[in-house]
């Protein structure tokens, strides 16, 4: 039985990812993070209260990486099965981590539930197989006697001795939920994060202000029962910290609600990612990354993100919720030509800082982008198209509806299997820009297929006369052949910007 999991990593997304194969396997099971940029656990830190450490190669500290901090865990007793995490297991990685101790090693960018479990079992037999060896005879080595004796001096040198006992550990507040009390959410947060330019706290001060500040849906969720009287009846899920009052879509694979934040009663659109199968480990990873970047930008045209998590068997994601509507619902009331490039500023500007972090949209068209008021637009849906492009595009031209919407603004490289990058983006944009301009799509067709064919093939459309003067603005835009587009978004605002349009 798996009761407490800790992980010792750099990355937030380890969180997640760990949790959910964790929990396919032992629903009850608790994970801790211990964020390694706090520094090596003390000699009283208490190893026996876990069943299994994940520990993480790559720790993002100078001169220090797993291995050398297993050196010093080896010489703890208590030490759990040990379960090393890394983004390649080379050869090399292998031969030293099983050297050093290591109970089973995982590749991060392949981890699945199933995986995931294997090597925590099987883990946790290697250790109890090694622990009854050395309890066989009375001469059996310690876990000291493992290492050569170069180490066991490096491991002396490395860990200072105590001047004096460790005070006792800081107790929880009052009004901070036990260990017994903690509600579904069951991942803790152990150290905070420290800023290289600030001054270092000790570890109780540290984990008296991780207690403070860090915001979680822990402990501010109202119970189950009470909120799943305020719902429809026919909205069975419960999300954490929020009351649904209606489903408002569907999209791919996540379902799309309105909801009342229960902290404030602020309305918020949430988008809840199904995980029944276990085998999605790598959708969840991609759906909570993606957000992750999207929720440190702060910008006037992207959709603001409150709040990413994971809960029982899906994730969510907490975002702005928009009454104004879309873009494709006011284009059909149709937008002057002054209106539509003013609204090309505001998609463009936000691109742009999008993709500045590195975000690609992939799915950009009149429904991803709403209004924030009457006259400021932002984007929304990043990352979701990300999770459910497909490769395969002959199951793409099976499906009707919504996804006919898609195949009007996709990019050819898309098309043709490519990666996308921004100037994907802008290709889409480029359709948008002819759609406001004229009433209606540059490249149609009756079948799926036609609508393919004219994004490679077709030539690019004239504009009407009064808008003229704008098409090499257009045609930067939808060339055929990426190295001919547009190469940024910086680019395309100084061609906006290169004359007043009228």
């Amino acid at each position: 039985m798996m009761q407490k999991i800790l992980i010792i990593d750099d990355t937030e997304d380890v969180e997640y990812l760990a949790r959910f194969c964790a929990q396919a396997h032992w629903p009850d099971v608790v994970l801790e993070m211990y964020d390694p940029r706090c520094g090596i656990p003390e000699r009283s830190f208490n190893w026996s209260k876990y069943d299994l450490l994940l520990l993480d190669y790559d720790l993002g500290l100078k001169d220090e990486n797993g291995l050398t901090w297993l050196e010093t865990f080896r010489a703890e007793p208590k030490l759990p099965p040990v379960v090393m995490l890394t983004g390649y297991a080379s050869d090399k990685l292998f031969a030293l981590a099983t050297s050093a101790g290591v109970d089973a090693i995982l590749e991060k960018g392949k981890l699945t539930p199933q995986m995931f479990g294997d090597a925590a079992r099987a883990a946790q037999v290697k250790a109890r197989q090694r622990s009854a060896e050395w309890s066989s005879g009375a001469d059996a080595p310690d876990k000291t006697q493992m290492l050569s004796a170069a180490d066991r001096q490096r491991i002396a040198d490395r860990v200072p001795q105590p001047a004096a006992p460790e005070p006792p550990a800081p107790q929880p507040a009052a009004d901070q939920p036990t260990a017994a009390e903690a509600p579904a959410d069951k991942t803790r947060i152990i150290p905070a994060l420290l800023l290289d330019d600030a001054p270092q706290p000790s570890r109780e001060a540290t984990a008296a202000a991780i207690a403070a500040t860090r915001s979680r849906t822990d402990g501010r969720t109202p119970g189950g029962t009470g909120r799943r009287a305020m719902q429809p009846a026919h909205i069975p899920i419960l999300v954490p910290g929020y009351t649904i009052t209606e489903k408002i879509g569907e999209g791919g694979m996540a379902s799309i609600f309105l909801a009342d934040r229960d902290e404030d009663g602020q309305k918020v659109v949430l988008k809840v990612l199904s995980l029944n199968n276990k085998e999605d480990a790598l959708l969840l990873r991609r759906f909570m990354r993606e957000y992750k970047l999207i929720g440190q930008l702060n910008h006037v045209n992207i959709a603001q993100i409150y709040e990413r998590a994971f809960a029982s068997n899906f994730a969510y994601i907490a975002m702005e919720y928009f009454s104004h509507g879309d873009l494709g619902t006011r284009l059909k009331q149709g937008v002057s030509a002054k209106l539509a490039i003013k609204y090309l500023h505001q998609i463009t500007a936000g691109l742009g800082a999008a993709h500045a972090c590195g975000i690609v949209h992939r799915d950009m068209k009149p429904a991803n982008i709403l209004f924030r008021s009457e006259q400021v637009l932002a984007i929304t849906d990043f990352g979701i198209a990300k999770v459910v492009e497909s490769d395969n595009m002959k199951k793409q031209l099976t499906m009707s509806g919504t996804l006919m919407g898609t195949l009007h603004y996709i990019s050819p490289e898309q098309i043709m299997g490519r990666e996308a990058d921004l100037r994907s983006d802008l290709y889409s944009l480029g359709i948008i820009m002819y759609k406001m301009l004229t009433g209606k799509v540059p490249f149609g067709g009756e079948l799926p297929t036609d609508i393919l064919d004219a994004h490679l093939s077709a030539p690019i459309p004239n504009l009407p006369r009064p808008f003229e003067s704008l098409q090499p603005l257009l045609d930067g835009l939808l060339a055929k052949d990426p190295d001919e587009r547009f190469q940024s978004a910086e680019d395309l605002l100084m061609g906006l910007n290169w004359k007043e349009w009228e």
